[in-house]
C-alpha cells in the first residue's frame, strides 16, 4: 500500500522552497486540478473507502481547490508545487498528471491568502471500538508577505494585474533601438531634463535586453513580466510615463524632433525649450550623400575589438594568459626577468611615464583597484564591422573608443542635475519621494564640532570648514527630492566629530516611506536606508564623521553598506586583472593625432550598455559640415553586445587621475600610477 506521508512531506517541502520567490496562481478553475487528481490514480489504487474513495478527501480536496495552482519563476522557468521527485510510482504518476495541467495554464494573478497555512497536516478519527486513526492530508505554511486581508486581495489582484499588463506592453511593444535612441539624446542634452530620466531608461534597456533573449512573445515574456512586475514594481507604469510616451513616439515613426518637442512640453508647458536642435531630413540627406561619395558609409558599422585585431607592436603589456593564448605573444615571455620576487610593501606613488618605461618591463602581472570613482573610466575599443572598409578616422588606423559616459551613482547624478557639486572632500546627501510617495519637506543637516549646524538657513553660503548645503528642497512634488552638504577643502576643517543628520522640517501625513542617504569621502561611497516615515520635527541622526586632520572616519548611526557595485561584469572596491595595455589608437606607432589615453584592458570587463560607434571629434575634417546630424547617427550605429571584447580603465592625459594596482615580475608591491 501507498505511502501518502510522501507525497504529502514532498508537496509541503516544494512549497516552502517556492515561498522563497515570488509567488503567482495560473489560470485554472477550483474543480479543475481536483478533477485532475482523481483522475489520475490508476485503476485498483483508489479503491471506496466505507462511502467514498480512499483519495476522495475533504481537507486534500480544500487545498487543491486553493493551492493546487501556485506556481513560482526560478531561474526564468515556471515551478509548480507538483513538480516534485517521489519513487512510489501512484503518487508519481498523480503528481506529473497535476504539473501537466499547471504548467499547460498561463499566470493570471499573484498569489494571496487571508490565513496563514492552507489546508491540515493530519487529523485523527476514532473508530467505534475507540481506535483511533491518523489521516494525513497536503498543507502548506503562507508566508506573511502573501497573507492579505479576505476583503483586500480582489484590489491587490486588480493592482497587480494592471502593472503586468503595462509592463508586457511596454517589454513587447518598444524596441532596445528606441531606447538606445533615447539614451543617445540624453547624452546629446537633446531631451528636456533628460539626465533625470537616465537612470529609467538605462534600466529599461536592461529589462528589454533580458526579455528579448526569452524564446518568443509568448509565455516565457509573460512570465518574466509578471515575475519582475513584483521586483521592480516602479517600472510597471513607464509605459504610460511622460518618457514612456516619448519612446512610444518614436517607435510609431512620429518625427524626432516631434517627439522630443512634445515630451519636453509635457513636463513643463510653460517654460520647455529644446536644449539642442535635431538635424532636419534634408541635412540627414546630405550627411548620407557625403559619405557615400567617400565610400565610408561600410565604416559605420561597428563592433568592439578583440585581442586578435591588434597588432603586436602596440601592445605594451599583456599578461600571461594572454600570451599563451596567442603564439604571436611568445616573444614577450623573453624580455620577462627571471629574477627572484622581492617583497615590496609600501605603496608608491609613480607617474605614468615612469611607469611606462621602468617599471612595466619587468612586470608578469598587473591587477587593477577598480574603485567607484572610475566608473567614467570604464572604456571599450572600437572596430570596424568590416575590417576592409575605408577608414573614416582622423588617424591611420580604423580604431576608436568609447568611454562609459552612462553609469554613474543615481543619487550623485540626481545632484548634478540639480546644480549641486558632488566633486568634494566628503559629501553628505539625501534623497526621499522617489517612488511619489512623500512629499515631506526633509531637511540635511551637519552639526560641526564647533556646533553650528549647516543646513537650510545658510543654504549656499560656505561656511569657514568648506562646507556648504548647495541644494534644498522644500516641496518635492512628483519628483524625487535630494539635499546635499559638500566639503571640497579638508585642510579647512577643524579636527573633531561632524554630526550628519536628517531633519523632519515639514511632515506630509500621507508619506509612506523614509529616505536613503550617501556620506563619500576618501572615493567611497556609504548607502544608508531609513524605510519609516519621520514625523514631525523628528530628527533622525545617520551618522558621524570624525576628522583627526589626516583622515576621515566614520561612525553610523544607521545601517549602511559601502557602496560595492557591479559594473561591466566587474566589481568595484575590488582588484582585477589587467588581460592587456595600450595607448588609445590615435597614438599606435608614429601617430601622435589629439591627446593620449592609456588603456588597461581587464579580465571578464564586459561592455553591456551599448557602446557608441564613433563621436564627431574622431572623424576627418571632410565631415565637420555634418556634425549635428552625425550625433543624432551615433545613436543608430552602437555596437552589438559582445562578450569577446577589450574593454577595461582609460586615462587620459589631459586630466589628473590615479589608480592603485598590484604588480608581480622582479618586485611584488602595490604601487599608485598618477596620470
Amino acid at each position: 500500500m501507498s505511502d501518502f506521508s510522501q507525497f504529502q512531506a514532498a508537496v509541503f517541502y516544494q512549497a516552502s522552497m517556492m515561498s522563497n520567490y515570488n509567488l503567482f496562481r495560473v489560470d485554472t478553475t477550483r474543480d479543475e486540478l481536483w478533477d485532475t487528481y482523481i483522475n489520475a490514480f490508476p485503476e485498483g489504487t483508489n479503491l471506496v473507502y466505507r462511502k467514498r474513495k480512499e483519495y476522495d478527501c475533504s481537507c486534500c480536496k480544500h487545498f487543491i481547490r486553493n493551492a493546487g495552482n501556485i506556481v513560482a519563476i526560478i531561474n526564468g522557468q515556471m515551478v509548480s508545487i507538483w513538480d516534485i521527485e517521489i519513487n512510489d510510482p501512484t503518487f508519481k504518476r498523480v503528481a506529473n498528471h497535476l504539473s501537466m495541467a499547471v504548467h499547460a495554464k498561463l499566470i493570471n494573478q499573484p498569489f494571496f491568502h487571508h490565513t496563514s497555512q492552507i489546508g491540515i497536516q493530519r487529523n485523527f478519527e476514532m473508530s467505534n471500538d475507540n481506535e483511533r486513526t491518523q489521516w494525513n492530508h497536503f498543507f502548506m505554511e503562507v508566508p506573511s508577505r502573501y497573507k492579505v486581508s479576505k476583503a483586500a486581495i480582489g484590489t491587490k489582484i486588480g493592482e497587480a494585474r494592471s502593472n503586468f499588463s503595462v509592463l508586457f506592453r511596454g517589454l513587447t511593444e518598444i524596441s532596445l533601438q528606441t531606447v538606445d535612441t533615447c539614451i543617445e539624446l540624453i547624452a546629446q542634452n537633446s531631451i528636456y531634463r533628460g539626465a533625470e530620466f537616465l537612470p529609467q531608461f538605462t534600466n529599461f534597456r536592461q529589462r528589454i535586453k533580458q526579455a528579448n533573449a526569452l524564446s518568443s512573445i509568448g509565455p516565457d515574456i509573460a512570465n518574466y513580466a509578471w515575475d519582475l512586475s513584483l521586483k521592480d514594481p516602479h517600472i510597471c507604469k513607464i509605459r504610460n510615463s511622460a518618457i514612456g510616451t516619448l519612446m512610444i513616439d518614436i517607435e510609431e515613426g512620429i518625427d524626432l524632433d516631434k517627439a522630443v518637442e512634445l515630451f519636453g512640453k509635457k513636463l513643463d508647458p510653460a517654460n520647455y525649450k529644446r536644449p539642442i536642435s535635431l538635424a532636419s531630413p534634408r541635412q540627414i540627406d546630405a550627411m548620407k550623400a557625403t559619405f557615400e561619395e567617400l565610400g565610408i558609409t561600410p565604416a559605420l558599422s561597428r563592433r568592439y575589438a578583440v585581442l586578435q585585431d591588434i597588432s603586436i607592436n602596440d601592445v605594451l603589456y599583456a599578461d600571461r594568459t594572454t600570451q599563451e593564448g596567442l603564439d604571436v605573444f611568445g616573444s614577450l615571455k623573453a624580455s620577462v626577468p627571471s629574477t627572484g620576487v622581492k617583497s615590496f610593501g609600501e605603496v608608491v606613488e609613480v607617474p605614468i611615464e615612469n611607469f611606462m618605461q621602468n617599471v612595466l618591463p619587468s612586470v608578469t602581472r598587473i591587477e587593477l583597484m577598480l574603485e567607484n570613482q572610475h566608473t567614467n573610466n570604464l572604456v571599450s575599443l572600437i572596430a570596424p564591422s568590416d575590417p576592409d572598409a575605408l577608414n573614416m578616422l582622423k588617424w591611420v588606423n580604423p580604431f576608436s573608443w568609447s568611454y562609459n559616459g552612462e553609469v554613474t551613482d543615481t543619487m550623485s547624478q540626481r545632484v548634478k542635475a540639480k546644480g549641486g557639486n558632488v566633486d568634494g572632500d566628503l559629501r553628505f546627501t539625501i534623497q526621499w519621494n522617489e517612488n511619489r510617495d512623500n512629499k515631506s519637506d526633509l531637511d540635511a543637516h551637519c552639526v560641526t564640532p564647533y556646533g553650528n549646524t549647516i543646513y537650510y538657513h545658510n543654504k549656499g553660503q560656505r561656511h569657514t570648514c568648506s562646507g556648504k548645503l548647495d541644494i534644498d528642497i522644500q516641496h518635492p512634488g512628483n519628483s524625487t527630492a535630494v539635499e546635499n552638504i559638500i566639503w571640497t577643502d579638508k585642510t579647512e576643517m577643524p579636527v573633531g566629530k561632524y554630526q550628519l543628520l536628517v531633519h523632519q522640517y515639514n511632515a506630509d501625513t500621507r508619506a509612506t516611506s523614509g529616505f536613503d542617504a550617501e556620506i563619500e569621502f576618501g572615493g567611497k561611497t556609504y548607502s544608508f536606508n531609513y524605510p519609516k516615515r519621520l514625523v514631525q520635527d523628528e530628527k533622525i541622526k545617520v551618522a558621524s564623521i570624525y576628522w583627526d586632520g589626516h583622515e576621515f572616519s566614520l561612525t553610523p548611526q544607521l545601517e549602511h553598506s559601502e557602496s560595492i557595485k557591479t559594473i561591466w561584469g566587474v566589481t568595484t572596491q575590488n582588484f582585477h586583472k589587467v588581460r592587456v595595455i595600450i595607448n588609445s589608437p590615435n597614438h599606435w606607432g608614429e601617430e601622435t593625432t589629439g591627446n593620449k589615453h592609456w588603456f588597461f584592458m581587464l579580465d571578464n570587463c564586459i561592455n553591456d550598455t551599448g557602446a557608441r560607434g564613433f563621436y564627431n571629434e574622431f572623424l576627418g575634417s571632410e565631415m565637420v559640415q555634418h556634425r549635428k546630424g552625425l550625433e543624432m547617427l551615433g545613436s543608430m550605429t552602437k555596437v552589438q553586445d559582445s562578450s569577446e571584447q577589450l574593454s577595461g580603465l582609460g586615462f587620459s592625459s589631459t586630466k589628473a587621475d590615479s589608480v592603485i594596482c598590484k604588480i608581480t615580475g622582479s618586485f611584488n608591491r602595490v604601487i599608485k600610477i598618477i596620470f
